[in-house]
């Protein structure tokens, strides 16, 4: 019976120490001002029997599915083959808007250009043993399809969130932000990676897991990026409140980052939906404004507007 009451103290302290943590994150969030949250500029045109999860970019590229596990039939598009019960009948892809094109079972795309050819990286997610879930890393040359599978001698069975940019004519990847900035070059000739810079990153809150979140702007001394964390919340079904926070990055090598010191959750438009957040959009209008596109639950996509100037103040 000790051993029982010692078990049970035991577990209430672990879960006050872990609570404790997780309330302080929300207790610092910086919410920032946005101007508004509102559509897509463009309504999608979707392939039959996909509903859209949430925009790549604003250069057409969005994620698309055949359900998303977490989304009720009135918060996302209706489709023959919506909420099916299992992940193995999950379907996704990248779809196109600007050609059509369907590239099927790559996810979490991104473009980038090199050599004067538009590339796609994205993930490909591996559903056929739930217990073995693992994704590979793939580039897809867009004009001829060709596929190459990514590689880096370090990498995790699940890997996502590798950030590309190019310099001097070869193309880079933000592979980790923080505790390190970690950078691979990559050769698409065979796929192969390796590390090139590792330097540290350091915050001003606590963050667990920061990770790559949006393509990069390119600006006068520097790119702007989007990161992002999760921790954990007890009251949504998902377990996850994400948070989002800006980053620079130097233009140079070894390619130093510096994370602001303000973070943040996005307007939202169904209280619903609010915890999962995932932005992977931007672009810097002539107005000085930022449009950043997220994606709200896995189920729906919006948009928010904030002015650089203020982007620049959450570095203060």
């Amino acid at each position: 019976m000790k051993w029982l009451y010692i078990g049970i103290i035991v577990f209430l302290l672990i879960i006050i120490s872990y609570t404790g943590r997780t309330v302080y994150v929300y207790l610092n969030a910086a919410q920032l001002d946005f101007d508004a949250a509102y559509g897509w500029k463009q309504p999608l045109q979707l392939p039959s029997g996909y509903n859209i999860d949430y925009n790549m970019g604003f250069d057409g590229i969005s994620r698309i599915e055949t359900y998303s596990r977490f989304c009720a039939p009135d918060q996302t598009a209706k489709s023959e083959i919506l909420n099916k019960s299992s992940w193995g009948d999950r379907k996704q892809a990248t779809f196109d808007q600007n050609t059509g094109e369907v590239y099927e079972g790559i996810v979490d795309s991104r473009t980038f250009n090199l050599d004067g050819k538009k590339y796609l990286i994205g993930v490909r997610e591996n559903f056929e043993k739930l217990l073995d879930y693992k994704t590979k890393i793939v580039v897809v040359d867009m004009n001829s399809k060709e596929e190459t599978e990514l590689k880096y001698d370090k990498q995790a069975k699940i890997e996502k969130n590798w950030i590309p940019f190019t310099h001097k004519g070869k193309l880079y990847f933000s592979y980790s932000i923080h505790p390190h900035h970690v950078v691979l070059r990559c050769d698409l000739s065979n796929g192969e990676c390796k590390k090139v810079h590792e330097t540290s990153t350091d915050l001003h809150f606590y963050a667990p897991h920061l990770r790559g979140t949006s393509n990069l702007v390119e600006r006068a001394d520097h790119f702007l990026g989007l990161a992002h964390f999760h921790v954990r919340s007890f009251i949504n079904v998902v377990g996850l409140k994400y948070f989002h926070t800006f980053y620079k990055m130097e233009k140079t090598p070894p390619f130093n980052i510096t994370v602001a010191k303000k973070y943040f959750s996005f307007p939202c438009s169904n209280d619903a939906l609010c915890n999962v957040q995932f932005a992977m959009a931007l672009e810097l209008m002539e107005d000085g404004k930022m449009h950043i596109g997220y994606g709200e639950g896995d189920c729906k996509n919006n948009v928010s507007v904030l002015p650089i100037a203020d982007i620049e103040k959450t570095f203060e």
